[in-house]
């Protein structure tokens, strides 16, 4: 039976890896999905990924379109490798990942292995034995070890650096950067940004959303700013993100001061649903400290 993985880059199950059996997944919008994905141009059946001569291909079927790699995915279909990314309008939406399959080599090899002699499986017998001697002293050794770090877990718990509003805002400041310039790409993100800016009160991260797609744009235009009207809109979302960022963050941070470490663990999450960039410091940071804080509530919970 054929097999495939999903990692999930955007929405409420970002990070999950999903272990699909079959030839045949749906992805989209719709709760029942194999793979369900969201954002504000992801249809309800937005696509599939299909078995086809022992290769995987996406199809796209929605108005709203599908790229992989950046790369629009026409009638034809999109041939899929691992660690190829799904884009839904200009989003990161998940990577698929090909489980490696046996090479016809090995299985030969295997199908073909003579029978042991009875002294060959004496020494196998002999092998298997010392391994798993080998085995219990290794777990012996982790079982001391492991004893070891919960005392020392118990003595100290290393607290991660506080971000400053500085370094907040150098991060959203940021450019984004692309390996090659693509006039294309640059109008399709302009023009998804305009749309975005004028309903962009309508999801949560609509700011985020906004503003990536400004910064796509001036980076696949090889920019540093706009010529016309853009750049005031650009300028004017930047600075509703990094004021709203750093208001968030201070917030979550004045929780963890006063130990309130659940609505601080809290706060930070719906920070990094936000501002939903995996690659920056700041996400990273924010998962750092959510990490400390539950580390801190199981220590005062024995």
């Amino acid at each position: 039976m054929a097999s495939l993985q999903i990692l999930l880059l955007s929405g409420p199950r970002q990070g999950q890896r999903l272990e699909l059996t079959g030839e045949e997944f749906l992805f989209g919008r719709q709760p029942d999905c194999d793979i369900p994905i969201s954002g504000d141009f992801v249809s309800r059946e937005h696509g599939m990924i299909a078995l086809v001569n022992d290769q995987w291909v996406l199809q796209n079927a929605s108005a709203n379109g599908t790229q992989v790699n950046r790369k629009k995915v026409g009638r034809k279909g999109f041939k899929l490798l691992t660690q190829d990314i799904v884009q839904v309008g200009g989003e990161d939406v998940f990577q698929v990942i090909v489980p490696e399959a046996p090479t016809a080599a090995a299985a030969a090899m295997e199908e073909d292995a003579p029978e042991d002699s009875a002294k060959h499986a004496a020494s196998k017998r002999s092998k298997i034995w010392i391994g798993i001697g080998g085995y219990l002293v290794i777990m012996m050794f982790l079982f001391i070890y492991l004893g070891t770090l919960s005392k020392s877990e118990d003595q100290v718990i290393e607290k991660p650096t506080e971000l400053t509003r500085s370094t907040i805002e150098a991060i959203i400041r940021k450019p984004a950067e692309v390996s090659a310039p693509d006039p294309l790409a640059a109008a399709e993100f302009l023009s998804q940004a305009d749309e975005l800016y004028n309903r962009q009160d309508a999801a949560y991260s609509g700011t985020y959303r906004v503003y990536h797609a400004y910064k796509m744009a001036l980076a696949h235009s090889r920019k540093n700013y706009f010529d016309d009207k853009h750049q005031l809109r650009f300028e004017q979302v930047q600075n509703q993100l990094i004021e709203e960022v750093s208001h968030r963050y201070n917030e979550a941070f004045e929780r963890l001061r006063s130990r309130e470490y659940k609505a601080a663990e809290q706060r930070f999450r719906r920070l990094n649903d936000y501002y939903p960039d995996t690659t920056t410091e700041l996400f990273k940071n924010c998962e750092k400290q959510r990490r400390y804080i539950l580390l801190m509530i199981k220590k005062y919970k024995r």
